[in-house]
């Protein structure tokens, strides 16, 4: 499921839930040349989100708690494998 799309409501980051955890594809990030960021670590990737916004790139205000909400009432299965909400950090992948 994807949160933020490039384009939607003015996004500048494509966001979405993957087998794998969180991802920010093809970041545009300051510490990114190409790639996406990946973590199951809900506060890493919170994180990320916030320096997106801290260099001026848009991130819909939605983004961040419809990811609160899935949690909630619908936890990935890979959450179990990560340990909790809070996870481990994979970082930055390509």
């Amino acid at each position: 499921m994807s949160y933020a799309r490039f384009g939607w409501d003015g996004s500048d980051v494509y966001v979405y839930e993957s087998d794998r955890g969180w991802e920010c594809c093809g970041c545009i990030s300051h510490e990114q040349t190409f790639g996406s960021f990946t973590t199951t670590d809900l506060d890493a990737f919170f994180a990320h989100l916030d320096e997106h916004r801290r260099a001026g790139h848009h991130v819909p205000d939605n983004v961040e708690p419809d990811i609160r909400d899935d949690l909630a009432n619908d936890p990935p299965p890979w959450l179990a494998a990560a340990g909790s909400p809070g996870g481990t950090d994979e970082g930055a992948t390509t």
